[in-house]
């Protein structure tokens, strides 16, 4: 397991954890091989999408798991509410995920849970736990608490990294520190929606 912060991107093989979504979105691009995730800090408007949206493609097309056929891929934010989506949310919600299957080249289901349905008032831990032959996750959450994360060397430089926060290009970068293991409050399950 991994746990993604933020402008991190991750692959895992069976369950990858978002501490900390607030305004963030943890998008999960499920294929054959396991499960590839994105912490997007900000990056809710549409002039935002291609540079970070890109630098996922880049690290999912040229990670060696990558090849595996595409099942799913989700978001998990606060879409109504502290997502800052402006206008009409759900439409830019769905928007920003297809910006995402693009550029892994994923023609099929996109699914996602607004948070605001949950009853976390504020800042969420999400974890995404993959079930294999179903090509589908199981999404779990809980109100996330300041600091209870545990920092420590990335002992796993080929499957997380981070992308460099000057827009519009975003690169793959290598990251020394991340979140190495969060508390151990009990998760509550959540059904996502078909989007597309």
């Amino acid at each position: 397991m991994l746990y993604i912060g933020e402008r991190e991107i991750c692959f895992d093989q069976s369950e990858l954890g978002f501490p900390s979504i607030l305004g963030c979105h943890a998008i999960v691009y499920v294929n054959a091989n396991g499960l590839f995730g994105f912490h997007n800090y900000g990056g809710q408007t549409p002039d935002r999408w291609p540079g970070l949206s890109g630098a996922f493609g880049q690290f999912v097309n040229h990670h060696v798991n990558g090849g595996g056929a595409g099942t799913t891929l989700y978001g998990v934010c606060f879409a109504t509410t502290h997502r800052s989506y402006g206008g009409i949310p759900r439409t830019s919600w769905l928007a920003e995920l297809t910006a995402f299957a693009n550029v892994v080249n994923f023609p099929g289901a996109i699914w996602g849970y607004d948070l605001a349905a949950s009853g976390i008032p504020n800042s969420a831990y999400v974890s995404f736990f993959r079930f294999p032959i179903l090509g589908t996750c199981l999404i779990q959450a809980r109100p996330w608490v300041a600091n209870e994360g545990t920092a420590g060397r990335n002992l796993n430089a080929a499957n997380h990294v981070t992308t460099a926060p000057a827009a519009p290009i975003y690169n793959i970068n290598q990251v020394a520190n991340v979140t190495t293991a969060v508390g151990v409050t009990p998760l509550a399950t959540y059904y996502p929606e078909r989007l597309r």
